[in-house]
């Protein structure tokens, strides 16, 4: 609900999509490492589109790269209650 009024208020895509990109990584790396994978693979082909700064892009992918990890290992710490639908 927010993301489009950041978009009419003037803020641009890349940014949109650097906001947006963590939360698609973390929930690719939520239903299993080939999600994740693929998920990293679309945001790093995406912020290539967006042909920005190669260190910004970089930068953006490892901060990407680190949210999928840490998302897992923090299933993993649940107790297994909370694991269950």
């Amino acid at each position: 609900m927010i993301l489009p009024v950041l978009f009419w208020a003037g803020l641009s895509p890349y940014v949109i999509f650097v906001i947006v990109s963590p939360a698609v990584v973390a929930f690719g790396a939520f239903l299993g490492m080939n999600y994740f994978i693929a998920a990293l693979i679309l945001v790093a082909l995406i912020l290539l589109m967006f042909k920005r700064n190669i260190f910004l892009t970089a930068g953006i992918l490892v901060m990407n790269f680190v949210i999928g990890f840490s998302v897992d290992t923090l299933y993993k710490k649940l107790h297994p209650i909370s694991k269950q639908n």
